[in-house]
């Protein structure tokens, strides 16, 4: 793969036997200007770069896994608009089989209207096949077409959704959450999957902090609100393999979206390819929260996901879908807790998040959660990240700080986006890639 030296285009592979995915983040070029430019001729430069990298690596559009369009609006008006751009600048572009493998997400990038994460895949054996779908499902008398693409073997089968949400009554959590299960149980079901197939998956919430009333007058937040409405689907008790990996993350427009970039469902009747959720010594698993941490009157469900789960592919090498993580663990080192390290102090917060990464996908944490890697693991191990940031302002710290412990050509992106704890500063999450030997 031929590799870009332009920073505005961050690339890294991926190999796990059968196939391998290519990730990649994408800003617009010419500093100096691109905040001057438009969204659209900003969407058309960094649309312009990937089919610079299409032509040279010997790609198309049948490659595409998934496109996401980070977005930088103010409102459900203006984000409607411009994902109705960016839609005519991709097909006009690439001329989609389907254009429901791009997905769409209200968090305003660093310095730029739009920053693309593009995940695709190349396929290595002749007895694997990837093919890019669309299911037509009706909610509430609307009508969705949702795009998504299927890694199939003989024995195996991978799911990648992209895009899952209803597009009305945006602040209504309620609605929305349930709209948007409905929607990709649906597409689950086609596939002969349930929802207990899910390996890891991105739930995008506007407003997520905010605190209302019910015609009671009883509060409740919109991360629980979703909460609840997760559990309905997920039921109370745990998997068998442990819930998905999953990242509840803030955005200023959209209502909500279960959006999978890096998510996947699997189902495999291969012995030789298992999953296994990973959690961390240091922190409580989040489905164990405490009452505590729930916000409303009627609270009740914990988040239902893992810290990380790891899918390892013929013994061989192992995927680790990292969850979002913050700067959450015990008071005292090497003690599990749900407390908040660094309350108002956004440097203290991004040191105890990445160190708890490492920690997450250190080789002494895989063996422990019976994944035996015998090599060091760590943040190099990283193939994509996406960094949540609360304020602006905090922005250059936060880089700053990520650069030190990141690698030069990590595919990653910094966006503004309101995450699910009042006292959070930031959060990270991402893929890491290791081998068993």
């Amino acid at each position: 793969m031929k590799k870009d030296s332009n920073k505005n285009i961050l690339v890294k592979e991926a190999d796990y036997g059968d196939y391998k995915e290519i990730y990649i983040t994408i800003h617009p070029e010419i500093a100096e200007t691109k905040n001057i430019l438009s969204f659209q001729e900003q969407s058309k430069n960094c649309l312009n770069q990937l089919r610079t990298f299409f032509d040279e690596n010997s790609l198309t559009a049948l490659n595409i896994l998934s496109i996401v369009s980070l977005l930088r609006v103010e409102d459900d008006e203006e984000y409607q608009k411009n994902c109705n751009i960016f839609e005519d600048e991709i097909n006009n572009l690439f001329k989609l089989k389907t254009k429901h493998i791009v997905g769409y997400t209200a968090q305003a990038p660093y310095q730029s209207k739009v920053a693309l994460e593009v995940t695709l895949i190349v396929i290595q054996n002749e007895k694997v096949k990837y093919t890019q779908k669309e299911i037509n499902v009706s909610f509430n008398e609307k009508d969705y077409t949702i795009g998504y693409g299927v890694i199939e073997s003989e024995h195996t089968k991978e799911l990648n959704i992209e895009g899952v949400g209803v597009n009305e009554h945006f602040k209504n959590t309620f609605f929305q959450a349930e709209g948007a299960y409905f929607i990709l149980n649906e597409v689950l079901k086609k596939e002969g999957m349930t929802i207990k197939n899910i390996v890891c998956q991105r739930n995008h919430i506007d407003s997520i902090v905010e605190v209302i009333k019910d015609k009671d007058g009883k509060t409740l937040q919109r991360y629980q609100i979703y909460n609840e409405k997760r559990g309905d689907n997920f039921g109370q008790k745990r998997w068998n393999d442990g819930y998905p990996a999953a990242t509840g993350i803030g955005m200023n427009a959209g209502g909500v979206n279960i959006l999978s970039i890096r998510a996947k469902a699997l189902k495999s009747e291969d012995e030789k390819i298992k999953v296994f959720p990973i959690t961390n010594p240091d922190q409580i698993d989040p489905h164990k929260y405490s009452k505590k941490v729930l916000v409303g009157d009627v609270a009740k469900t914990s988040p239902q996901w893992e810290r990380a789960k790891a899918i390892v592919y013929e013994n061989r090498d192992v995927r680790i879908y990292v969850s979002g993580t913050a700067s959450v663990r015990g008071k005292k080192k090497g003690e599990a807790g749900e407390e908040v390290i660094g309350v108002g102090d956004v440097v203290k917060q991004v040191h105890v998040t990445l160190e708890n990464i490492e920690l997450l996908i250190s080789q002494e944490n895989l063996n422990n959660s019976g994944i035996q890697v015998n090599k060091k693991v760590d943040l190099h191990n990283l193939v994509s990240a996406r960094v949540y940031v609360k304020n602006e302002e905090d922005f250059e710290k936060v880089i700053e700080i990520c650069e030190e412990y990141f690698s030069d050509d990590l595919p990653i992106t910094y966006v503004i986006a309101d995450v699910c704890r009042p006292d959070w500063l930031m959060e990270i999450e991402g893929i890491a890639k290791t081998e068993i030997k």
